[in-house]
């Protein structure tokens, strides 16, 4: 069984949850090695081995109801090679596709999951074009979105988004948002995203 990988690509959305049907095929005809599967109430993660140097992971969010895949090696270079290379066959949303629906969101719901999934496909490094969405969803005038958004923040947890949560933690006039923000700044601290 491989090591733990010292370096993990970004996630790729897939467009349809669940996409299993559409993993086992890629994977096949990869001819991948199944590594191993977990399962628990909120997801589900299976990785396959693509080569020596790559493991792929598919992973179902049941919560968000989004699924995704990532590819994890050693050396940077092979890992984002071999990501371009597994999703060439998938049907997956472009940066900029998961960007439009955030803006194209008409009702508060619908802009609420568009920023989970863009967190969910956005870069290991912050990306500024992306946190903008991000900062606009913490300052929704619908509870619901910035609600959503406070738990978007949990896929990439930058050091950036701690003031946003501080400040709904402390003043937002929803009971709800108010305790979201403060658990998701305990995650924060737990996981030890730096102070902003």
């Amino acid at each position: 069984m491989p090591v733990e990988k010292s370096y993990q690509t970004r996630n790729v959305v897939l467009r349809h949850y669940p996409a299993r049907n559409d993993i086992l095929r890629r994977v096949e005809a990869l001819r991948a090695t199944f590594l191993d599967e977990s399962l628990d109430d909120q997801w589900y993660e299976a990785r396959w081995i693509i080569s020596a140097a790559a493991t792929f992971h598919y992973v179902e969010d049941v919560v968000a109801s989004e699924c995704y895949v990532s590819v994890s090696g050693d050396v940077p270079t092979v890992v984002e090679g071999t990501l371009r290379m597994v999703v060439e066959d998938l049907d997956v949303w472009s940066r900029d596709e998961l960007i439009a629906a955030v803006d194209d969101a008409t009702d508060p719901v619908g802009r609420g999951s568009a920023l989970i999934r863009l967190a969910i496909g956005s870069p290991v490094h912050y990306d500024a074009e992306i946190a903008e969405r991000m900062y606009a969803g913490f300052d929704d005038p619908d509870h619901r979105v910035r609600e959503m958004t406070v738990w978007a923040s949990s896929y990439r947890a930058f050091p950036r988004y701690r003031s946003q949560l501080r400040e709904l933690a402390e003043r937002d006039p929803e009971g709800s948002v108010r305790d979201s923000a403060r658990e998701m700044l305990e995650f924060y601290d737990q996981a030890g995203v730096a102070q902003s």
